[in-house]
């Protein structure tokens, strides 16, 4: 697999996202639904610091390769978007393997805002108005 180097820019736009959005960590948003594992307390602490490790920003970096390479089309959401990322990352030698949480990130990074779905980790995307 080829090893996909994120610059210290990214790097450090990636600890704002992360820093800007606390309801998200690597599995994805947290939401209400009762009983959901990882999405309240230690579980979500630690799927949250699963942000801070190289593989995360390895696979933020596998999508946004994907995001800069094809167009998402709106009505994609952050689940699909994983999918996506990982067949053509397999295909090209990047990652082949990304969390929904991964895929959120680069989106964001890309100039993307989230629209969150109701009772779920994931979202849709829109371009962002910024």
């Amino acid at each position: 697999m080829q090893v996909l180097t994120i610059s210290d820019e990214v790097q450090g736009y990636l600890a704002d996202v992360i820093t800007k959005n606390p309801d998200l960590n690597a599995r994805g948003w947290r939401f209400s639904q009762r009983g959901e594992a990882g999405n309240d307390g230690a579980t979500f602490d630690e799927h949250r610091r699963a942000m801070l490790n190289p593989d995360f920003a390895e696979e933020v970096g596998t999508v946004m390769a994907w995001l800069q390479a094809h167009r998402l089309n709106s009505t994609v959401g952050s689940y699909e978007l994983k999918h996506l990322v990982e067949r053509w990352g397999a295909s090209v030698g990047l990652s082949s393997y990304v969390t929904n949480g991964a895929a959120i990130c680069a989106a964001l990074l890309q100039g993307f805002a989230a629209v969150r779905r109701i009772n779920s980790p994931n979202c849709n995307f829109s371009r962002s108005t910024k």
